[in-house]
């Protein structure tokens, strides 16, 4: 996986879970006056993308990847302060 998204030798790996990632997360703002971001997480659905059509919202579709990267296995829960 790491010769798809870090080559030569630019990655890094982070180990670490959810709830963590969550207490860390500070709120933030594109702009000060604007209001904070809400950090979102969910899994991953994986789809055969060349046979079947995604009629989803545009925020869904963030959570869909084609059949041919299942491989990665990508996952994680919901972190949105909201949710």
């Amino acid at each position: 996986m790491w010769h798809l998204y870090a080559g030569s030798h630019k990655g890094i790996a982070i180990r670490t879970n959810a709830e963590r990632i969550q207490a860390a997360a500070k709120p933030f703002r594109l702009h000060p006056s604007y209001g904070t971001e809400d950090l979102w997480a969910g899994n991953v659905n994986y789809v055969d993308l060349l046979k079947e059509r995604l009629r989803v919202s545009m925020m869904d579709r963030f959570w869909y990847k084609h059949m041919a990267f299942s491989w990665e296995g990508v996952s994680a829960r919901d972190l949105s302060p909201h949710g």
